[in-house]
């Protein structure tokens, strides 16, 4: 399977700023590692056009992402056990 950048990096799931701060304070991760920023959003219409756009700085994940990080964490735990 090839390596999909947006699929392990980001993109679908913008990163609530109390799940950063979570993962920070449990030596999980850091925001830059978690996350990519978008700064701007866009709606769609059906047909694929842009109704409207705004600039706005958010953070972006993914669930794989996520999940990476946290198992990372984990299985570091367990080879200190």
């Amino acid at each position: 399977m090839k390596n999909d950048p947006v699929k392990s990096r980001g993109a679908g799931l913008v990163v609530q700023m109390e799940l950063v701060n979570f993962l920070k304070e449990h030596g999980v991760t850091t925001e830059d590692a978690i996350s990519v920023p978008a700064y701007k959003r866009q709606y769609i219409s059906k047909d694929g056009s842009v109704i409207s756009e705004e600039q706005t700085l958010q953070l972006m994940t993914s669930w794989d992402n996520v999940y990476r990080q946290c198992n990372y964490v984990i299985f570091i735990l367990f080879q200190s056990c």
